[in-house]
C-alpha cells in the first residue's frame, strides 16, 4: 500500500509538472504565434525556460526552503532567497533572447528606437511576478498541509499509545488475578495459562504500536484470554465463543477487540447468578461482524471505575483509525447487554 502511495505520488508529480510546460505552448499567442519550433522562436523559448525555472523553483522551495527556513522561523533568510529566485526566474530567461526582444519589442512611451535593456527585464519581471507568486503559494500550501497532515498523524499516534497503554495494565492486572486464582486451586492448567499469557503480552508488546497486523494474530489474541477466563471460571459460567469466515490476508487495527470482550467478562460473571457470556466474530471480504453479548449480573465494580477503559476506549480508537468505516451498536435491556460492531477491514 506504501509503495503503491509513493508511485501514485510520483506519477501526480510528473503529470503536473509535463502539464505546466505543455499547455502554455500548445496555446502560445506570443510573438511568432504561429513559429512553435522552440529553435526559431526564442519568445517561446523563453517563456518556456521560465517555466522550467518555476518548475526548478517550486521543488525547491518544497523540499528545502520551506523545511529549512520557513519552519524554523528563518523569515529574513527566507524572503530574501525569495526575491533572489524571483530575480532568477524572471531576468535570467529574457537573457537567452535579448536581441530579438530588443528588435520586436516596443521600448517605452514617447522614445524611438530599440529599448534599453533595463526596461526589457523590467517588463519581463512584471510579467512573471504573477507566476511566480502562483507557484509560492502552491508550494507554500502544500507544504504546510503537509506539515499539518503530519502533526495529526503523531498526534493520533501518541493518543491511540495513551489508550493502549491504559488496555495493557487494564489486562495484565485481570489476568494475573485468574492466574493467581488458578494457582491457589492447585489448577493443571496454570502452567498452560502462563504460556498464553506470555503469547499475550509479547503479542501486545511487539504489534501494538502498529497501525495493522493479520487479522488471525488479534483472533488468537481474543481468543488466549478466554481460554484464560474459561480455566479461572470453569463452570460458573455459561461461554460460547465462535469465529467463522476466512481472516488470512485480511488487516486490523491490533488490540481494539479485546476491551469489547474483557467488558463482558468484566460486568456479566457473578458465580452466584446466571452468567452467560457469547463472542461471536465473523469475517466476511471486506468487512468483518464482530458480537459480544452477556447476561447481567451483579458485580462487585465500583461505581467510580465504570467509566474508566474499555467500551469508551474502543470507541476512540474507532474514531481516530477508522472514521466512515465502522457501526457500533449497544442493545441493552433488564437480562442482557450487548455490543455490535461492523468494521471495514483492509
Amino acid at each position: 500500500m506504501l509503495k503503491n502511495n509513493s508511485i501514485l505520488k510520483v506519477a501526480i508529480h510528473i503529470i503536473a509538472c509535463v502539464s505546466f510546460i505543455v499547455f502554455p505552448y500548445l496555446f502560445w499567442h506570443g510573438p511568432f504565434h504561429d513559429d512553435k519550433n522552440l529553435l526559431s522562436n526564442p519568445f517561446l523559448r523563453k517563456d518556456m525556460l521560465s517555466y522550467l525555472f518555476l518548475i526548478v523553483f517550486f521543488y525547491i522551495n518544497y523540499y528545502l526552503l520551506i523545511p529549512k527556513f520557513y519552519f524554523t522561523k528563518k523569515h529574513i533568510s527566507f524572503w530574501l532567497i525569495m526575491l533572489f529566485g524571483f530575480i532568477v526566474v524572471s531576468v535570467l530567461p529574457p537573457l537567452f533572447a535579448l536581441d530579438i526582444l530588443s528588435e520586436h519589442m516596443p521600448g517605452p512611451p514617447g522614445e524611438k528606437g530599440p529599448p534599453p535593456m533595463s526596461f526589457i527585464l523590467f517588463h519581463q519581471v512584471e510579467h512573471n511576478f504573477l507566476r511566480f507568486v502562483a507557484v509560492f503559494v502552491l508550494s507554500l500550501l502544500l507544504r504546510v498541509n503537509d506539515q499539518w497532515k503530519r502533526a495529526q498523524k503523531e498526534k493520533i499516534s501518541a493518543e491511540l499509545s495513551y489508550l493502549r497503554a491504559q488496555i495493557n495494565p487494564h489486562f495484565l492486572f485481570n489476568t494475573l488475578n485468574s492466574i493467581y486464582s488458578m494457582a491457589i486451586d492447585n489448577s493443571e492448567n496454570t502452567a498452560t495459562a502462563v504460556v498464553k499469557l506470555s503469547a499475550m503480552m509479547r503479542y501486545a508488546i511487539t504489534e501494538a504500536h502498529k497501525d495493522t497486523v493479520p487479522l488471525e494474530k488479534e483472533i488468537n489474541y481474543i481468543a488466549d484470554y478466554i481460554d484464560l477466563q474459561n480455566y479461572r471460571l470453569g463452570h460458573t459460567v455459561k461461554l460460547s465463543h465462535r469465529v467463522s469466515g476466512d481472516p488470512v490476508g485480511k488487516k486490523i487495527a491490533p488490540l481494539i477487540l479485546i476491551s469489547i470482550v474483557e467488558n463482558a467478562f468484566k460486568y456479566g460473571v457473578n458465580p452466584e447468578e446466571n452468567s452467560s457470556i457469547m463472542v461471536d466474530l465473523t469475517v466476511h471480504e471486506y468487512f468483518l461482524v464482530f458480537l459480544v453479548r452477556n447476561n447481567k449480573v451483579r458485580t462487585n465494580v465500583k461505581e467510580d471505575e465504570k467509566s474508566g477503559v474499555g467500551i469508551e476506549n474502543t470507541k476512540n480508537q474507532l474514531n481516530m483509525i477508522y472514521p466512515g468505516k465502522y457501526k457500533f451498536e449497544i442493545q441493552e435491556n433488564p437480562r442482557e447487554f450487548s455490543v455490535l460492531l461492523t468494521l471495514q477491514l483492509t
